[in-house]
């Protein structure tokens, strides 16, 4: 995925998909969502719950996976 920052140069916009464990509601998807998109460098994040996933899209260049896998501890839940 390729997207155009601000300066107008392309960036390359990786996905990642983290397996989120200790979910138990809607709320929970909420919590996770705006974590990630908190996120400095992230562009997106879809949190499922039915499926227990958290994909994130986010510039590697800015953001790396150990630094959203964090974002996602630090709300209280483990990554699997």
């Amino acid at each position: 995925m390729k997207h155009s920052d601000s300066l107008h140069h392309e960036v390359d916009i990786m996905k990642h998909t983290f397996n989120v464990k200790g979910m138990h509601c809607k709320s929970c998807e909420l919590v996770i969502k705006e974590a990630l998109e908190d996120t400095n460098g992230v562009e997106k994040a879809e949190v499922s719950l039915k499926k227990g996933t958290a994909h994130v899209y986010f510039n590697e260049e800015t953001v790396d996976e150990a630094q959203l896998k964090a974002s996602i501890i630090k709300e209280g839940y483990t990554i699997d």
